[in-house]
């Protein structure tokens, strides 16, 4: 699933001003979420029932009934003891892949999600109907990015140039203020620390945070919702493993910041959300600018691995380097981005 995260920047005004905006900016969600692809898959009744019976059959295996042998029992007793949800997954497990498939080629479909199977109709001694959802690849407007990427800049850069001005006269003036520094000596030192103008890295992080907000604001791109459920839910699975290795329980987690598990799910929707817009922006740029990545490059990026066997391992994992191509060619978009 798509996961791109934003460039970090040190909590300063100047940062926390574009959060402002970018928060002020955020479209109604509603609008930012697009509809997920889904075909209908029949299977005849005919089909279904040999697969049904030997299910049946074979769970049948496992029961015991007063007054049969384990295994012994009739079948029409057994399938009113089992449970038929069982039966019926069982079924589809085997129907459902080959068949879905068969509906993507026949679509022309091209999913970037899991799917997710609706049952429609799903009645013994009737034909099966299964509703297949899944998410692809949202069509991304560019018209006249250029130009909102160059505003977003400018304002950001006034911005910058403001924070950084104040913070060095604030540097300035600690310096000769020594009789005030010597009267506060027993303050802790990290309180009187002055604010330090911003890094070349914090400029372009905030740059870039501020392009990508004006840019989800302008160019509205929509993302699936099935695509945004199964990003949200990774992403809790991720904080309740990190928190387990921390021995937090989720309970704990959430007493702690005062949210309950619906507001929580909330948040993590809404950042997926933004991630999702993001990515596809980022993916799209590179499509129009044809911005790629070549084989020295990524060869070049394996070879900074410092630990020879890790390296040796990555260069043998397709999916590491598949990662490593994306994440190329984002670093390369942000960079085109950061020069118009």
């Amino acid at each position: 699933m798509p996961n791109t995260k934003q460039p970090s920047a040190n909590s300063t005004p100047a940062h926390n001003k574009t959060q402002q905006d970018a928060h002020q900016q955020q479209p109604d969600v509603r609008e930012s979420v697009a509809e997920n692809d889904s075909f209908v898959i029949k299977f005849s009744w005919d089909k279904v029932q040999p697969i049904y019976q030997a299910k049946l059959k074979k769970m049948a295996q496992n029961l015991k009934l007063k007054g049969f042998r384990k295994g012994k029992t009739p079948l029409n007793l057994a399938e009113k003891e089992l449970n038929q949800e069982q039966i019926v997954n069982s079924v589809l497990k085997e129907l459902l892949p080959q068949a879905y498939q068969a509906g993507l080629k026949k679509g022309k479909f091209l999913p970037i999600s899991d799917p997710e199977f609706q049952a429609i109709s799903l009645n013994k001694d009737n034909d099966w109907e299964i509703k297949a959802v899944f998410a692809q690849k949202p069509k991304i407007n560019l018209t006249g990015y250029a130009q909102v990427v160059k505003k977003a800049k400018a304002k950001a850069k006034k911005e910058i140039a403001k924070y950084n001005q104040q913070a060095q006269a604030q540097k300035d003036a600690k310096k000769t203020d020594t009789s005030k520094t010597k009267k506060n000596n027993s303050v802790d030192k990290k309180a009187q620390a002055p604010t330090q103008p911003l890094s070349q890295q914090q400029q372009d992080d905030t740059l870039m945070q501020a392009i990508f907000a004006e840019l989800v604001q302008t160019q509205k791109p929509k993302v699936p919702e099935l695509l945004i459920k199964q990003n949200t839910q990774q992403e809790i699975q991720n904080l309740t493993q990190r928190l387990k290795e921390l021995n937090i329980t989720v309970e704990d987690f959430l007493k702690a910041r005062n949210l309950t598990q619906d507001q929580l799910t909330m948040q993590m929707a809404y950042s997926s959300l933004n991630q999702l817009q993001v990515e596809f922006l980022l993916n799209a740029i590179a499509e129009q600018e044809k911005i790629t990545v070549t084989a020295q490059e990524v060869t070049e990026k394996l070879q900074k691995i410092e630990d020879e066997a890790t390296r040796a391992k990555m260069k043998q994992d397709a999916n590491y380097q598949i990662y490593l191509k994306a994440t190329i060619v984002k670093q390369k978009v942000i960079k085109y981005l950061l020069d118009l």
